[in-house]
């Protein structure tokens, strides 16, 4: 049965084998300055990464989660209308006479033009009527 190892004594030889690439000496001068065996430096470096890697497999995976889009400021937008569009059909007056006769008038139509158009009908209504 393996023995329980102190924190203390984890703490030092995880303090240990993470100075060692720092310190610019290979291993071998390495553990010589540090007054401790080869066998027992090697021993822990191994047993060190395989702890932190059940530690990180341990370790719940996030899911991914998207980026927050960065705030955008608001611009000012001015609409103006389209003089290219058509307006739809709906938007059209219709004015239709018993014996079949319509007149289909485009939505902003000058009221001038619908006059002119009223009183050519007006005085043609007036010359079929057969006078009493």
């Amino acid at each position: 049965m393996p023995r329980k190892v102190s924190d203390g004594r984890k703490q030092f030889w995880r303090d240990l084998v993470e100075r060692q690439p720092k310190s610019g000496l290979n291993i071998a001068q390495f553990y010589v300055d540090a007054g401790v065996s080869q066998n027992s430096f090697y021993v822990w470096k191994k047993r060190l990464q395989a702890t932190a890697q059940q530690d990180l497999a341990a370790m719940p995976r996030r899911k991914h989660r998207r980026k927050k889009a960065p705030r955008k400021s608001l611009v000012p937008v001015r609409v103006i209308p389209d003089v290219g569009h058509q307006p739809p059909a709906a938007k059209t007056i219709e004015v239709a006479w018993p014996d079949g006769i319509a007149i289909r008038i485009p939505a902003g139509c000058d009221s001038k033009t619908l006059r002119d158009v009223f009183a050519l009908l007006a005085s043609a209504v007036r010359s079929e009527t057969p006078s009493c």
